[in-house]
Order: structure tokens, then sequence, then C-alpha cells
């Protein structure tokens, strides 16, 4: 008899019992991971109406309704997006990881260099990184000349992004805060949301707020976020195991959605969002975004080959569903 044939109808009731589970193995990065992914399927007790808008509060609430079954608390990012590590070890190493991974570091920094490749920026560029986290986003900012404002809001990483720039003479700084509250200074050539824009509970006032602070010609990017139908026609919560681990068991808002609704987004604020499928993170698209009502600007520096409409997905392929597992793996050394 399989002993782990529960997990695959787990309900609200089980969630403690599935994290007690994974722990037992050795957490999400341990060998016994993926057997328990080809296994387990979350039965939610909360329905989500998909036919209801979904920038609508009523469809909002039924999705911060799942929230609270699945995390079992209330919803509080500035308790719920922390992670706690060494500072001092991660200030003096080679990268804000402290790891000795080249092809994971390398997978990101190459990801966030083509973003801003395919943005096409201006000399001397002013930059935002928004949600930094460890800072290996900055870092590669920081390293192409820009003037880098890095964002985020736990106070740990604030600390660690700051040391780390002091140590190498970069021109970086680096604010506490969260999306929407934030409070800056001057405009910006450019922002960037590196995995952290499916943070944000509402998006497009996320993007609206942003947007105040963007020069005439700037420009939004996206990269490294999870965009498909697997789950939700719009958005929503992600339920594959590793998203419903974390939001159980640190409070982390894990949200995804689909091409059209990020484009949504984006056009509900006056932008134009393109999509470059196949080119960032994993095999990932990569979005760049500027204002509807420029007439004639730096055209993106598209790769050609790559530009194409990408076909219509009716479930997460298993590349797909490794790519979101590492990216979030990313979160919890």
């Amino acid at each position: 008899m399989n002993d782990d044939a529960w997990l695959g109808a787990v309900g609200p009731d089980r969630l403690d019992a599935f994290v007690a589970r994974v722990d037992a193995g050795g957490g999400p990065g341990g060998p016994a991971f993926d057997a328990l992914c080809r296994i387990f399927r979350y039965v939610p007790v909360q329905q989500v109406d998909q036919d209801l808008d979904p920038l609508s509060e009523a469809y909002g609430a039924q999705m911060i309704a799942l929230y609270h079954e699945i995390a079992g608390r209330d919803l509080d990012q500035s308790t719920g997006e922390m992670t706690d590590f060494e500072i001092e070890r991660h200030v003096v190493e080679a990268n804000p990881y402290a790891l000795r991974d080249a092809n994971f570091i390398s997978r990101h920094a190459r990801t966030v260099l083509t973003t801003v490749m395919v943005a096409n920026l201006p000399g001397a560029p002013r930059i935002l990184d928004l949600g930094c986290g460890w800072g290996l986003s900055t870092e590669m900012l920081g390293f192409t000349g820009a003037e880098v404002t890095a964002v985020d809001i736990n106070p740990r990483f604030v600390e660690l992004v700051s040391r780390r720039a002091a140590r190498r003479g970069a021109k970086v700084e680096v604010v506490q805060s969260n999306f929407d509250d934030l409070a800056l200074d001057g405009l910006y050539d450019f922002a960037l949301f590196y995995e952290c824009l499916h943070h944000a509970v509402k998006p497009w006032e996320t993007i609206a707020h942003v947007a105040r602070f963007m020069k005439p010609d700037g420009r939004i990017a996206i990269a490294g976020e999870p965009i498909d139908e697997y789950w939700w026609r719009s958005w929503g919560l992600r339920l594959d195991p590793l998203s419903l681990y974390c939001i159980r068991k640190f409070g982390w808002f894990e949200s995804g959605w689909s091409a059209d609704f990020i484009a949504r987004v984006f056009t509900e604020n006056g932008w134009t969002l393109t999509l470059i499928p196949g080119i960032g993170l994993d095999d990932g698209p990569i979005g760049v975004a500027q204002r509807a009502d420029i007439a004639v600007g730096r055209p993106l520096a598209l790769p050609a080959a790559r530009f194409f409409e990408p076909p219509q997905q009716t479930a997460a392929p298993a590349p797909v569903a490794q790519a979101r597992r590492r990216s979030l793996l990313r979160r919890l050394f």
C-alpha cells in the first residue's frame, strides 16, 4: 500500500500534513519532492467564478478567500514575504546567493541582461529594480553602467544589497518599500520586475503606481514571471505543489496570469506590452511595455527569429513546471 496515496486529493485540512511530509523528505529541494509532485493534487473548497471580470472586487475577494484557505492566515505581505539568512556570509561571497553553481547564476544573469538588451535603453539610463530580493538583478543592472535604484520589502535584503553595492563602489540606491507605497525622486528610463510582479495582489494598481515614476519614453519590463492558463483563464493563485508549500509555510502570495490578462493589465493603464516568447528564463517569455501614446520611439531590440505567437497551451508542460520550481527555489536558500 502506498503511504502517500492521500496526496492525490489534498484539501485545506491536510495542507499542514503535506508541508510536514515535504520537510521530512528534505524539503522542496530534496530527492523525494519530484515523486510527491507527480501524485499531488489540491482540491480547494473555495470556488472562484472565472466568469467574473478578473479586475473586479468580487473576483479579487474570491481569490483572497482562496489564499486564506491555503495559507491558513490573513494576507500580510509586510511579514509574509520575508526570507531570513546569514547576512555576513552573503555580503562577502562572489554572488549574493553565496552559491558556487555557475549554471544557476548564469541562467538568471543572462535573463536580466537579455531583458535590458530587448528594451533598447538610452545611454546612462536610470533603472528601477523592483522586488530586487537577493540583488543579483541589481548587480547585473549596475554592471551595465546604469544608475540603479533597487526596491524590496524585506529589510534584510535591503541591507544585503546596500552592503554589497558599497563593497563594489557601485552607484546603487536601495529603498525598503512595497510596490504600491513606493515614493521616489526623479523619473526613470526603465523599470524591471524580475520574478516578483506575481507577488502583487492587484498588479494593475502596481503598474499604475510605478508608471508615475517613468519618463515619457520609459519602459517597464517583466521577466521570470509565471504566464500560462493552466489553473485560471485570467489570474489566480498557482496550485502546483511548490507554490502551495510556500503559501502554506511562509504566507507568500504566489499568483500567475494568462498572457492576455497581463497584457490587459498594461493596456488598462495606457501601456502596450510586447511579450517575446522563448528568450527569457528557462525559455519563458520576456515582456517589455511602453506607453501606448508614444507615436515614435526607440524600437525594441526584438530577436526576429524568435518573435512569434506562441501556441495555446491547455496544460503546463513538464519543462515549464520545472522552471517554475527552480525559480521559486531561488527564494528558499
